[in-house]
């Protein structure tokens, strides 16, 4: 069975088109490019702590040391979308293939007549 987590995209917290919240997926990115992705299990004006992992220790990071955080948010237009587009497929493959405006055919020559 096909496992639908919805259509997610990661939106910057620093220009305001996302807000943090305890639970949220993170993506924290460091000067130098290494970034890390953790579930945020708490969150105050100075630091951030979450685990990376469900079986991982939480760790606590100084918002100060990245240079861009971002969390992930689902959209609930492309989910759909998606869900949509896959119901639609599903009916065209159970049908057979497409729609066809139907099929020709051609005359047959009869070899007796002129």
């Amino acid at each position: 069975m096909l496992g639908l987590t919805g259509c997610a995209s990661l939106r910057n917290v620093a220009d305001g088109s996302a807000t943090i919240n305890v639970g949220d997926t993170v993506r924290l990115t460091q000067p130098g490019g290494e970034r890390r992705d953790i579930e945020v299990t708490a969150l105050d004006d100075q630091s951030i702590s979450g685990r990376a992992c469900k079986n991982c220790d939480v760790e606590q990071f100084e918002l100060s040391a990245f240079d861009n955080i971002q969390v992930r948010k689902v959209s609930g237009a492309k989910t759909t979308g998606l869900i949509l587009g896959l119901v639609l497929l599903g009916g065209i493959i159970d049908s057979g293939g497409p729609p066809t405006l139907g099929t020709v055919t051609p005359p047959t020559l009869d070899a007796g007549t002129p």
